[in-house]
């Protein structure tokens, strides 16, 4: 086989890890940052490009917002059949077409930076090693759950390749516009996602990288720096425009931070070296380093520093542990595995085998994942339970959206919630408007079990403003708070609350297991059925 045959098997191979699954769980929603993002990307249709929070930089809920415009365009006759009030009851109702519209810019985008990441290592390494380093990124089983997610983390990725594309043109050519267009992609990345800090170390090592050679002008890096303010601005304008409200969410990240301790080196380490599956790839750019190291320091450098100084400052943070918040150093392990594979090759071993070994583990746990979102999930068949044995009109109480079962809400919480939210100027007020417009009649009164932003591991302000647009209700006093607001049915979830994270809910989960009536449990099943342990009592 042909190296270009080799590399389109490689991006059919991605392309279908990426593909397989897209639409898991929905029209329920399993993770619990995608409403977020995509509600985000909505409520721009107010008129405002300005955001509520900033837990995340917006260029990527403004690429939402111009997807989601596509849709309507094509779902309306260009407004001519539908309108836009009725393209919000059908999100409000029928949500699943945006999240899969968003999943699939998160696929698009992670498969786009293979290209990228093929040419920076074609700059310095031979045609086998270039294939490895774009074919680590291809199967890696962290890039292909991001794709398989409406979040930021595919598109920031490929501005990272992007990034590193223009870095190393720069460190082979000089070209003063290479380094500035890397700028450009840097400063994109970053407004994109926070975790693409990292870049800016690729940024300033390619141009020490290139003066190791021979001198480089200072008026290089300037003009670098320079673009990069100017993508970050670019794709996030109110990072600037609103500092006080980005800088009142940096001191809530603060103050999540200071309640717990670093993860630590360790995690953080293995992580990294898992970075194209368990092992072999991380194996393999340990000895491209090595051998990188003998002939050219300074792209040695350039491509391990930023992963080691990003590691060292991810061990400080207790969110550090999660392998996603590493993706804008994986360009830079991916090219040093190609020039390990390199080594491997000169060493005697034949590297299309070197290739297939390394690639191999990669394959095997983005498919293990694809499996397990297409199993039946625990969420949607409680779900499906309910909606046959509970008769509509009943009170349920629930836990998070993402970690319960899919109840539908009468008009009567959705018009409670449209009073709540209108009465503190709530954005999510006009969401639910067009819900109760649209409203298709029938459902359950629903309530949610109150959760601290410690349990929730989330932001405090965040799960303040999140929770001020939810049918939330106090069960901290135990059972008797659930029965007098009239709650007949209780829904327990092992992803929700529980006693060992939720101390202050222990009452109220012991005598609910103690009193209740158990009607119906859902069990993870291995290789059959995924999701929590789910257990519905009645209570009444």
């Amino acid at each position: 086989m042909s190296l270009r045959a080799a590399f389109w098997l490689i991006c059919l191979v991605g392309l279908a890890l990426r593909l397989a699954g897209l639409s898991y769980g929905l029209p329920a929603v399993f993770n619990s940052d995608e409403p977020h993002l995509v509600n985000l990307a909505v409520s721009f249709g107010r008129g405002s490009l300005r955001p509520d929070l900033f837990k995340y930089p917006t260029l990527y809920p403004y690429a939402l917002f111009a997807s989601f415009g596509v849709l309507f365009l094509f779902w309306s006759g260009f407004g001519v059949r539908k309108s836009v009030s009725a393209f919000g009851g059908w999100f409000a109702w029928s949500p699943g077409p945006f999240y899969l519209v968003a999943r699939a810019l998160s696929a698009a985008a992670s498969l786009a930076a293979i290209l990228p990441v093929r040419r920076a290592a074609e700059t310095f390494l031979g045609p086998w090693g270039a294939l490895a380093a774009a074919g680590t990124l291809a199967v890696s089983p962290v890039v292909v759950e991001a794709a398989h997610a409406a979040k930021p983390e595919a598109l920031m990725f490929a501005l990272a390749a992007a990034t590193w594309c223009f870095g190393a043109s720069y460190i082979a050519r000089g070209v003063r516009r290479d380094l500035a267009f890397a700028g450009l992609f840097c400063g994109l990345a970053g407004a994109t996602q926070y975790s693409a800090a990292p870049l800016a170390f690729v940024l300033a090592g390619a141009w020490f990288a290139r003066r190791a050679g021979e001198k480089a002008p200072i008026s290089d890096l300037a003009l670098a720096v320079g673009a990069a303010g100017f993508g970050v601005f670019a794709g996030a304008p109110y990072l600037f425009l609103d500092y006080p409200k980005f800088s009142a969410h940096l001191a809530d990240i603060r103050r999540l931070e200071s309640m717990g301790t670093g993860i630590g080196l360790g995690p953080v380490a293995g992580n990294f070296a898992c970075f194209a599956g368990p092992w072999l790839g991380g194996a393999a750019a340990a000895v491209g380093a090595a051998a990188l190291f003998r002939r050219d320091k300074a792209r040695a450098l350039w491509l391990l520093a930023p992963a080691v100084l990003w590691a060292l400052a991810l061990s400080r943070s207790t969110e550090g542990g999660w392998a996603r918040y590493g993706l804008a150093v994986y360009p830079g392990l991916a090219m040093l595995a190609g020039a390990g594979i390199e080594a491997a090759a000169a060493g005697g071993l034949p590297a299309g085998l070197a290739l297939a070994l390394t690639l191999a583990p990669g394959v095997w746990s983005s498919a293990s994942f694809d499996r397990m979102v297409l199993r039946p999930d625990t969420r949607t068949l409680s779900a499906e339970w309910i909606e046959t044995n509970v008769p509509p009109g009943k009170t349920i109480l629930l836990d998070q959206e993402s970690a319960s079962p899919l109840v539908r809400m009468n008009r009567e919480t959705v018009e409670d919630l449209l009073a709540r939210t209108k009465a503190v100027g709530h954005p999510r007020s006009r969401y639910f408007q067009y819900m109760l417009d649209a409203h298709p009649g029938g459902g359950w009164r629903v309530y949610r079990v109150i959760r601290d932003f410690l349990d929730l591991h989330s932001y405090p302000e965040h799960v303040k403003f999140s929770q001020a647009a939810q049918p939330i209700l106090d069960v901290r006093p135990g059972l008797d708070a659930a029965k007098k607001a009239g709650v007949d049915v209780i829904v327990l979830t092992s992803f929700g609350a529980q006693e060992s994270r939720s101390p202050e809910l222990a009452n109220f989960l012991e005598e609910t297991r103690r009193e209740g009536k158990p009607l119906a449990s859902f069990e993870p099943q291995d290789g059959r059925i995924t999701g929590p342990s789910i257990q519905i009592y009645s209570v009444r």
